[in-house]
């Protein structure tokens, strides 16, 4: 069901509904390298395989350390759990390992799932949105959570329809925006996280929005939204 570019190697994740030898909802595989249509029984792992989860998507980010070269770890989420991978099938430096992660939260909406810069992977978990740093994973959205889960004034987040929900990251101001739909599969309400500040502004559309993507435009530095309407 996911699928990402990493390190030269395409990589699905949740490879089918039912397990065989080599694929399942817990699966891993990647191909050869720079050869999408190799795909080596051996670069294939089972993740957990029977916890009665399933795969919900993939991130990756660099982690810097002083005096270390940079090197791109890539995260693999669960609806209740995530696993960071680092090195590749067969690599030795650095050694492919897959660790799972010191939390219980994972992803319910995959293209939630972006990498914000200096910061960590974002995403919508079943508690909220989660930033995980590479160490520590954090509930950021604990000031919306009425309008994530609803209460006796506000309306919550269509949770049946997340896997529509879509999220980018914008670098100038640096925001988190994801759209989630309110009722059915449509978009029209805005979470949008300042990177910086640290704070949430929520918008709420009085039209759906069934995507989004981010397009820089090439006569002016800034970043765009854009989003293309059902009306």
């Amino acid at each position: 069901k996911h699928h990402t570019l990493h390190q030269g190697f395409y990589w699905v994740w949740n490879t089918a509904k039912l397990s065989t030898a080599a694929d399942g909802n817990s699966s891993l595989r990647s191909s050869d390298l720079n050869n999408p249509n190799s795909w080596p029984l051996a670069s294939q792992i089972f993740i957990d395989k029977d916890d009665g989860d399933v795969g919900m998507g993939m991130g990756q980010f660099t982690i810097a350390e002083t005096g270390i070269s940079p090197t791109t770890s890539q995260i693999l989420f669960k609806r209740r759990s995530a696993y960071q991978m680092t090195g590749v099938f067969g690599s030795t430096n650095p050694a492919f390992a897959i660790q799972k992660t010191k939390s219980d939260m994972g992803c319910v909406a995959p293209h939630t799932i972006q990498f914000a810069p200096g910061f960590g992977l974002i995403r919508l978990t079943e508690r909220g949105f989660a930033l995980f740093d590479g160490v520590d994973d954090k509930l950021i959205s604990e000031e919306v959570r009425p309008l994530l889960f609803g209460n006796e004034v506000y309306q919550g987040v269509d949770w049946a329809h997340l896997d529509g929900a879509s999220a980018v990251v914008t670098e100038n101001p640096p925001l988190y925006l994801a759209l989630c739909p309110l009722s059915g599969a449509g978009l029209s309400r805005v979470f949008c996280y300042d990177l910086v500040r640290r704070a949430w502004t929520v918008l709420q559309y009085p039209f759906q929005v069934s995507t989004v993507a981010l397009h820089y435009h090439t006569d002016d530095p800034t970043h765009l939204l854009l989003g293309d309407f059902n009306d």
